[in-house]
């Protein structure tokens, strides 16, 4: 059910990541209340299960904070988001789905920039790469690939 969630779910950011450049808040903060009731479920039925829920939610903190500080050249939607999927996925997989992301859009930028379509002002839509990482991690997962 997680998983299926957090597919919806970054699927619907990705799409208005391309089209409109921001994430609606409504997005994140059903998807947000749904994974934190889903948490308190876990965690009142089995309380050690807390730290790991938490540590799901330090990549998206991370990313807030680099957002904060870099002045608007990274959006705080994508931490608004993490967050979300950190909640729903946990630590590990939000950890791989942020570095897998990351390389995505590392080698589409340079693609960019090879090709002289994009310089390096070009801003690309984050959670686009995130959310076929996510395709990506889920399928390799599914397959038995072990980590």
């Amino acid at each position: 059910m997680r998983v299926i969630l957090s597919g919806i779910f970054l699927a619907v950011c990705a799409v208005q990541d391309l089209h409109i450049r921001k994430i609606c808040l409504q997005t994140p903060a059903i998807a947000g209340v749904l994974a934190l009731g889903l948490d308190a479920a876990l965690v009142f039925r089995q309380p050690q299960a807390l730290l790991p829920c938490l540590g799901g939610l330090l990549p998206g903190a991370a990313l807030l904070v680099l957002a904060r500080l870099a002045d608007g050249a990274a959006g705080s939607g994508d931490g608004i988001c993490y967050l979300v999927v950190g909640a729903l996925e946990g630590a590990w997989k939000t950890c791989l789905l942020l570095t897998a992301a990351l390389v995505l859009s590392a080698a589409a930028g340079a693609v960019l920039l090879v090709t002289r379509r994009g310089s390096r002002r070009t801003k690309l839509p984050f959670l686009s790469f995130t959310a076929a990482a996510w395709v990506l991690l889920t399928a390799a997962l599914q397959s038995g690939v072990q980590w």
